[in-house]
């Protein structure tokens, strides 16, 4: 279970911030606003599984695998 939710983390990492990346590169609005949503949409399920993982060990496991480490202090 604990390799699910590091592997699941690693992916939703990859999301999370991507468009900051594009920022002073010439690139069309629209590719920057998919890559923004993506990342929206990453922080959002990142934090929804964060608070609604089955206990707080795997919880915390799955903030700090994300790099979302001080979000689990903030929720409980």
């Amino acid at each position: 279970m604990q390799k699910n939710i590091i592997k699941l983390a690693k992916q939703l990492k990859k999301s999370i911030g991507k468009h900051y990346k594009l920022i002073g590169k010439q690139v069309p609005a629209d590719i920057y606003y998919e890559a923004q949503r993506e990342s929206d949409e990453a922080v959002s399920l990142a934090k929804y599984l964060i608070q609604h993982l089955a206990d707080r060990h795997q919880a915390t496991v799955f903030a700090h695998a994300v790099g979302m480490s001080g979000y689990i202090y903030m929720m409980r």
